[in-house]
Protein backbone atom coordinates (compact mmCIF):
# COMPACT_ATOMS: atom_id res chain seq x y z
CA UNK A 1 0.00 0.00 0.00
CA UNK A 2 1.05 3.66 -1.08
CA UNK A 3 0.28 5.79 2.36
CA UNK A 4 -0.30 8.82 1.64
CA UNK A 5 0.72 11.09 -1.12
CA UNK A 6 -2.07 10.55 -4.55
CA UNK A 7 -1.46 9.35 -7.51
CA UNK A 8 -0.99 11.85 -10.42
CA UNK A 9 -3.26 10.83 -12.93
CA UNK A 10 -5.89 7.40 -13.61
CA UNK A 11 -2.77 6.11 -15.98
CA UNK A 12 -0.57 6.24 -13.12
CA UNK A 13 -2.84 4.42 -10.74
CA UNK A 14 -3.79 1.96 -13.54
CA UNK A 15 0.17 1.46 -13.56
CA UNK A 16 0.93 1.17 -10.75
CA UNK A 17 -2.21 -1.42 -9.69
CA UNK A 18 -1.15 -3.53 -12.32
CA UNK A 19 2.27 -3.85 -10.28
CA UNK A 20 0.72 -4.18 -7.29
CA UNK A 21 0.53 -1.24 -5.30
CA UNK A 22 -2.30 0.00 -4.21
CA UNK A 23 -3.42 3.33 -2.65
CA UNK A 24 -3.95 4.33 0.82
CA UNK A 25 -4.35 8.24 1.64
CA UNK A 26 -4.23 10.00 4.80
CA UNK A 27 -7.23 11.25 5.84
CA UNK A 28 -6.97 12.90 10.02
CA UNK A 29 -9.62 12.09 11.86
CA UNK A 30 -9.25 14.05 14.97
CA UNK A 31 -6.97 17.54 13.83
CA UNK A 32 -7.57 20.49 11.67
CA UNK A 33 -5.83 23.76 10.99
CA UNK A 34 -6.98 27.44 11.95
CA UNK A 35 -6.25 27.77 8.67
CA UNK A 36 -9.24 25.07 7.28
CA UNK A 37 -11.21 26.06 10.76
CA UNK A 38 -11.40 30.12 8.73
CA UNK A 39 -12.43 27.98 5.21
CA UNK A 40 -14.97 25.87 7.36
CA UNK A 41 -16.61 28.20 9.88
CA UNK A 42 -18.96 25.48 11.35
CA UNK A 43 -15.61 24.47 12.61
CA UNK A 44 -15.28 27.09 14.98
CA UNK A 45 -17.02 25.83 17.58
CA UNK A 46 -16.22 21.95 17.20
CA UNK A 47 -13.27 22.04 18.67
CA UNK A 48 -11.66 20.31 21.55
CA UNK A 49 -11.90 23.12 24.80
CA UNK A 50 -10.08 23.55 27.70
CA UNK A 51 -11.44 23.70 31.31
CA UNK A 52 -10.99 27.46 30.87
CA UNK A 53 -13.16 27.90 27.81
CA UNK A 54 -9.74 28.44 25.67
CA UNK A 55 -8.96 25.61 22.34
CA UNK A 56 -6.81 23.10 22.89
CA UNK A 57 -3.69 22.86 20.72
CA UNK A 58 -3.38 19.92 18.85
CA UNK A 59 0.93 18.83 19.48
CA UNK A 60 1.12 22.07 21.29
CA UNK A 61 0.87 23.71 18.03
CA UNK A 62 -0.64 26.68 17.69
CA UNK A 63 -2.27 26.11 13.83
CA UNK A 64 -3.85 22.74 15.05
CA UNK A 65 -6.97 22.15 16.87
CA UNK A 66 -8.75 18.90 17.64
CA UNK A 67 -12.17 18.46 16.79
CA UNK A 68 -14.75 17.66 19.17
CA UNK A 69 -16.56 14.33 18.51
CA UNK A 70 -20.07 15.68 20.12
CA UNK A 71 -19.91 18.96 17.94
CA UNK A 72 -22.31 17.76 14.87
CA UNK A 73 -20.44 19.59 12.85
CA UNK A 74 -17.18 17.49 13.23
CA UNK A 75 -17.76 14.27 12.39
CA UNK A 76 -19.66 15.55 9.00
CA UNK A 77 -16.38 17.23 8.57
CA UNK A 78 -14.46 13.64 8.84
CA UNK A 79 -17.00 12.40 7.02
CA UNK A 80 -16.83 14.66 3.66
CA UNK A 81 -12.99 14.09 3.92
CA UNK A 82 -13.20 11.08 3.49
CA UNK A 83 -15.97 11.37 0.56
CA UNK A 84 -13.29 13.62 -0.70
CA UNK A 85 -10.56 10.36 -0.91
CA UNK A 86 -12.87 7.59 -2.52
CA UNK A 87 -12.95 9.64 -5.16
CA UNK A 88 -9.06 9.60 -6.12
CA UNK A 89 -8.26 6.86 -8.21
CA UNK A 90 -7.67 3.67 -6.91
CA UNK A 91 -8.16 3.67 -3.03
CA UNK A 92 -7.72 0.94 -1.21
CA UNK A 93 -8.25 1.60 2.07
CA UNK A 94 -8.31 4.55 4.44
CA UNK A 95 -5.58 5.80 7.15
CA UNK A 96 -7.18 7.26 9.82
CA UNK A 97 -4.44 9.24 11.48
CA UNK A 98 -4.66 11.11 14.85
CA UNK A 99 -7.44 8.65 16.62
CA UNK A 100 -7.14 9.02 20.07
CA UNK A 101 -6.43 12.39 21.79
CA UNK A 102 -5.86 11.52 25.78
CA UNK A 103 -7.51 14.86 27.49
CA UNK A 104 -10.60 15.68 28.41
CA UNK A 105 -12.87 17.85 26.46
CA UNK A 106 -14.75 20.55 27.84
CA UNK A 107 -16.87 21.57 24.46
CA UNK A 108 -20.32 22.02 25.95
CA UNK A 109 -21.49 19.33 23.75
CA UNK A 110 -19.05 16.59 25.04
CA UNK A 111 -19.86 18.00 28.29
CA UNK A 112 -23.66 17.12 27.81
CA UNK A 113 -22.95 13.78 26.70
CA UNK A 114 -20.81 12.61 29.18
CA UNK A 115 -23.42 13.57 31.72
CA UNK A 116 -25.86 11.32 30.07
CA UNK A 117 -23.36 8.54 29.51
CA UNK A 118 -22.76 8.84 33.01
CA UNK A 119 -26.48 9.29 34.58
CA UNK A 120 -27.50 6.17 32.37
CA UNK A 121 -24.90 4.21 34.45
CA UNK A 122 -25.16 5.12 37.68
CA UNK A 123 -22.53 7.76 38.22
CA UNK A 124 -23.47 10.89 39.35
CA UNK A 125 -21.84 13.45 36.67
CA UNK A 126 -19.97 16.26 37.69
CA UNK A 127 -21.15 19.77 36.80
CA UNK A 128 -18.09 19.74 33.87
CA UNK A 129 -16.16 16.88 32.38
CA UNK A 130 -13.97 15.33 35.01
CA UNK A 131 -10.11 15.09 34.32
CA UNK A 132 -9.11 11.38 33.21
CA UNK A 133 -5.87 11.59 34.87
CA UNK A 134 -6.52 13.14 38.12
CA UNK A 135 -10.14 13.12 39.39
CA UNK A 136 -12.49 10.77 41.87
CA UNK A 137 -14.24 9.96 38.50
CA UNK A 138 -11.10 9.41 36.42
CA UNK A 139 -11.74 5.55 35.36
CA UNK A 140 -15.34 6.92 34.70
CA UNK A 141 -14.08 9.67 32.57
CA UNK A 142 -11.98 7.27 30.61
CA UNK A 143 -14.19 4.76 29.58
CA UNK A 144 -16.92 7.44 28.62
CA UNK A 145 -13.82 8.21 26.06
CA UNK A 146 -13.34 5.04 25.61
CA UNK A 147 -16.94 4.65 24.35
CA UNK A 148 -16.87 7.97 22.50
CA UNK A 149 -13.85 6.86 20.35
CA UNK A 150 -15.81 3.43 19.68
CA UNK A 151 -18.55 4.96 18.47
CA UNK A 152 -16.72 7.35 16.36
CA UNK A 153 -14.46 4.91 14.61
CA UNK A 154 -17.62 2.64 14.43
CA UNK A 155 -18.86 5.65 12.30
CA UNK A 156 -16.27 5.77 9.79
CA UNK A 157 -15.80 2.26 9.94
CA UNK A 158 -19.18 2.03 8.74
CA UNK A 159 -18.93 5.04 6.19
CA UNK A 160 -15.70 2.71 4.76
CA UNK A 161 -17.99 -0.16 4.00
CA UNK A 162 -20.28 1.70 1.71
CA UNK A 163 -17.69 2.31 -0.66
CA UNK A 164 -16.19 -1.52 -0.88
Amino acid sequence: LLHGGSFDSPETAEYARQHGLRYMPYVCSRTVTTAEIARSPQLKGAVVLKANGTEFLAYDNPVRRYGSLYQPAWPEYVRERTRKVWDLPDVAAIFYDNAFFAGEDHNPATVAAWKQWAQARGIDAAEDMPSVRNSPLAAAARAFTADSLTDYHRMLQQLALIHI
